[in-house]
């Protein structure tokens, strides 16, 4: 919701300098209606409190997840490129 904010001109006017993935992720955010994000939002406080106490309150680290894209294995070291402007290293 956040980057289709910020680049939604940019997504009218130049569509073919985001990569599908960016640019898919994006164009799904200008799908929220805005009292849902604001609802979302507000929300936001209480429901992370809740999520802290009860996951954090029986447990000292949480792994998760956080890309639904496969990352390239190198050795021991992780690679994700997102083909524009990072590589992140995640070190096995």
């Amino acid at each position: 919701m956040e980057s289709a904010t910020i680049y939604a001109n940019w997504l009218r006017e130049r569509p073919q300098d985001f990569s599908l993935v960016v640019r898919t992720r994006t164009e799904a955010g200008m799908l929220v209606p805005a009292v849902s994000y604001l609802e979302a939002l507000n929300a936001r406080p209480r429901l992370t409190a809740e999520f802290v106490q009860q996951v954090f309150g029986t447990v000292d680290a949480l792994h998760t997840p956080v890309m639904t894209i496969v990352v390239r294995k190198n050795s021991r070291r992780s690679y994700l490129n997102c083909g524009n402007h990072c590589a992140c290293r995640i070190v096995a």
